[in-house]
């Protein structure tokens, strides 16, 4: 049995108020099923999202600038308040 972690890769893309659009592969080093989601809502806590790029530039996004998040795939585990199942009409 392989006991080595599974780093789990995600896309986020960005909907900015503009109608402009970014997305963005995720490689969550380390981090389990449970601790994607509440890494991704801590996150929203501070006022802009920062992400490190594999050339290892820093992206500062206000989130003033940003409309929705989209993460696909969500992650596995979700916290209790998240309505799960939804269907967008």
């Amino acid at each position: 049995m392989n006991n080595e972690q599974t780093s789990i890769i995600f896309k986020v893309k960005i909907h900015y108020i503009n109608g402009e659009t970014q997305t963005f592969e995720v490689c969550g080093q380390g981090w389990d099923n449970v601790d994607i989601a509440s890494r991704l809502f801590q996150i929203q806590k501070s006022d802009k999202l920062i992400l490190q790029l594999t050339d290892n530039s820093l992206q500062v996004i206000p989130y003033s600038s940003i409309l929705y998040l989209t993460v696909d795939p969500a992650p596995p585990k979700l916290p209790k308040d998240i309505i799960t199942g939804a269907t967008l009409l």
